[in-house]
Order: C-alpha cells, then sequence, then structure tokens
C-alpha cells in the first residue's frame, strides 16, 4: 500500500513490469496488482530476447532519467551531498515499503524462523563491530516467497500511503531527498496511466502529489519552501 523505487527503477516498472505481469481487473477499477518483482524480472525486460521493443524501451528510459537526473551516465553517481543517482533500473526494484499487511499463515512461518533461527534476520559486513537486523521490508517478501511461492506477493501500483517529505532516514540519511523526488515520479506515472489524471489535474512531474495528503505543519513548511525555492531541506534547517 506504500512502496518507492529509484526513478529508473519506477519508470521500468509503470512502463514494463505492471503492464506486463499485472492481474487482471474488473471493469471500473482504477488500480492494478501485480506481483512483488524480482532481478529476473529486471533481466528479463532489459534483455535482447525480451518480447519488448527493446528500442523503444531503452529510449523510453533514458528520456525519462535525463529528464530526472540531468545525467545519462549509468552507474551511480554521487555528488557532494553523497546523494544516489541512478541513469539505468537495477538493484532492488521496490525499496522503502512503509505500508503493508501480512497474511496469517505467512506471519506464523515468520515468526516460527525467528524462533528457530534468530542469525537469519540478522547481518554484518567485515568492518562492522556488531550484527544489525535485517529490514523489514526486505526481509517479509523474500521470506514469504520463499515459503508460499513467487507470486505469493502483491503490490498496488497506485499507493495509499506516502513517506512525508525530507523525513529522516535513521539509516539512509543521504536518501532523504531521493525518496521525495520518487514520490512524486511514482504519483505522476501512476496517475497519467489512466484518465485518473484529468479530472484531479494531476502535474506532469508529480509534485502536487503533497497537495493530496495530510501533513503536519511542519512538513507543509518544507513542501513550501520546494515550491518556491525549487530545494528540499530538513526540517532542522526550516527558518521559524
Amino acid at each position: 500500500y506504500g512502496w518507492l523505487g529509484s526513478l529508473p527503477n519506477l519508470t521500468w516498472l509503470y512502463q514494463c513490469h505492471i503492464p506486463r505481469t499485472g492481474l487482471p481487473r474488473d471493469s471500473g477499477e482504477i488500480g492494478t496488482i501485480f506481483p512483488f518483482p524480482t532481478k529476473d524480472d529486471m533481466a528479463l525486460d532489459l534483455s535482447t530476447e525480451s518480447h519488448f521493443n527493446q528500442k523503444s524501451q531503452n529510449e523510453a528510459l533514458s528520456r525519462d532519467n535525463e529528464a530526472l537526473s540531468g545525467s545519462n551516465v549509468r552507474e551511480e553517481v554521487r555528488t557532494n551531498t553523497k546523494e544516489p543517482k541512478f541513469s539505468t533500473p537495477g538493484g532492488t526494484a521496490i525499496f522503502g515499503a512503509f505500508a503493508y499487511s501480512i497474511s496469517a499463515p505467512a506471519y506464523r512461518s515468520l515468526i516460527h524462523q525467528l524462533q528457530n533461527d534468530v542469525g537469519s534476520m540478522l547481518w554484518k559486513s567485515k568492518k562492522m563491530r556488531a550484527y544489525k537486523v535485517k529490514a523489514i521490508d526486505k526481509i517479509l517478501p523474500r521470506h514469504v516467497r520463499e515459503n508460499f511461492g513467487r507470486n505469493s506477493v502483491h503490490v498496488t501500483n497506485k499507493v495509499a500511503f506516502v513517506r512525508g517529505p525530507m523525513l529522516g532516514s535513521l539509516l539512509h540519511k543521504h536518501w532523504d531527498k531521493s525518496f521525495c523526488e520518487s514520490t512524486e515520479w511514482q504519483f505522476s506515472l501512476s496517475c497519467c496511466e489512466s484518465s485518473i489524471s484529468a479530472p484531479y489535474n494531476i502535474n506532469v512531474d508529480g509534485s502536487n502529489v503533497w497537495d493530496r495528503v495530510w501533513l503536519p505543519e511542519s512538513e507543509r513548511k518544507i513542501v513550501e519552501h520546494r515550491k518556491c525555492y525549487g530545494e528540499w531541506i530538513r526540517k532542522d534547517e526550516l527558518k521559524i
């Protein structure tokens, strides 16, 4: 019900993966349910053997990415503020899931694994002194798919929740602005794919997504600052 991804990954999802894998829907429904995307799905769509028109797909991805990131570099580019920028799809297709539900059987299975193998929920790099708990939005899809089948995790293309603007991540502070950019781009892609964009006056870049959600006063000021000055700032940078 609430998830994000990098700008190129979102473009791939809405232009390729969702049209190909979306479940049939009844007439009148405006949303599409699709299976959780994997690296194999991405490789299928981006390979030369894909049944999609590879040239037109790459051109579309290139146009979107160039317009959004201002760069056509294929690898990750880090600016002075260490904000990651990607120009091609890759890695984890969906990340930052923050609104979801889990079935009773899947929940019991997860608890059973935790009780019998707590180490499977932890990770540690060579340079780390201690273990850390894996992110729940990474654990859930992987665990459920491994135990209940590859199509057991479903995602909706029209989210019901969005991440607060410049919320401030304890783990990935350098991603704060990217989360905002992805939220706007996701809103644009999910609305402009159908006639829903017409009656609701959706901006092409999705920047008015913040006008359609409830925000506390401090976060509303962050959005207003961005509208006035064209840049995102954190709550502690606001001038009261």
